[in-house]
């Protein structure tokens, strides 16, 4: 695990817009929230991000570069970064923008979900599948090919073994065990077109609060050319969690995947959608945080066949 950084405090943020960002620095500095890679605050109407470790860097680095060159070729607004500071707390780049609007998708509870939410993020969707590799290339989004990608879980398969297997029932690791050895061995799963991918909408779509209609795609760190499945786990999955599966197809469509282009996809989508708890436990032992751990193993078991017995 790479230097792991200490949380900033209202001090060390203020003087660190003092140096790149000055007319923020008298404004109120408000803490947001956190995700796995970075911390975020508010002051006036910006948002400001701060690297956890120094791991995160060059993600911040990439997504500073990616997101204005993906904003003229997708219909929905993404970050637009007016603030950098090359040396802020921890002695970390730091990045800042305008905020957004919006909430995040798989947290809202409007009265009633815009219909079009599903073709609008669809159309994102193609959209940001079509911006040229060879640009994403250029500005150092990472290449990540079938093979490469099959090694990758392996290795990662490997370290599920080793960390997840002694806290986890016979049971789960039966199904865990099937789980990637059907996906590992299935050419099929490896055998794509890479392209532009997101790679976490999930986490990152923003929507009206009030209507559901799609606002904003934030936070690009994750970003990477790879398989195109990894932008479709929202609307084949996260869709029947919010009740609003009926906009899957439209969603689909206007992303150009009908019957025949989601058929090779859903294997791999249906592995995205059992791996995730594995992902929770494996962060929560790597930050120490039991809250992760628990709730990871949690959905593992609930996510078990019924029948499955040792």
């Amino acid at each position: 695990m790479s230097d792991v950084f200490i949380k900033p405090n209202e001090e060390q943020i203020r003087d660190a817009l003092g140096r790149y960002a000055p007319e923020l620095a008298a404004e109120a500095i408000e803490f947001l929230g956190e995700g796995w890679d970075t911390w975020a605050f508010s002051a006036a109407e910006h948002v400001l991000r701060f690297p956890k470790d120094a791991g995160v860097i060059d993600t911040l680095e990439k997504e500073r570069r990616l997101a204005p060159a993906i904003a003229p070729y997708v219909s929905v607004p993404v970050p637009s970064f007016d603030v950098y500071g090359a040396t802020g707390p921890n002695g970390a780049p730091f990045l800042g923008h305008r905020r957004l609007p919006g909430v995040l998708v798989l947290e809202a509870k409007p009265a009633k979900w815009s219909k079009t939410l599903g073709r609008d993020l669809g159309r994102f969707v193609r959209e940001l599948h079509a911006f040229p590799v060879e640009k994403a290339l250029e500005l150092g989004v990472p290449l990540d090919e079938g093979p490469t990608l099959r090694a990758d879980r392996m290795r990662q398969y490997e370290r599920v073994i080793r960390l997840v297997f002694p806290l986890v029932s016979c049971e789960a690791r039966s199904h865990i065990e099937a789980m990637y050895d059907a996906n590992l061995n299935e050419p099929a799963n490896f055998h794509y077109q890479p392209c532009l991918v997101h790679r976490d909408l999930d986490s990152n779509t923003l929507v009206d609060p009030a209507t559901g209609a799609l606002t904003a795609v934030i936070d690009f760190g994750d970003a990477i050319v790879s398989n195109p499945a990894f932008d479709f786990w929202l609307p084949a999955f996260g869709f029947k969690r919010l009740g609003i599966e009926v906009q899957t197809r439209p969603c689909l469509e206007e992303a150009g995947i009908g019957d025949d282009e989601l058929r090779p996809l859903l294997p791999e989508l249906e592995f995205i959608n059992f791996r995730w708890p594995l992902m929770d436990i494996m962060h929560g032992l790597e930050i120490a945080d039991e809250s992760y751990i628990e709730e990871g193993i949690k959905a593992l078991n609930e996510s078990l066949p019924r029948e499955l017995r040792c």
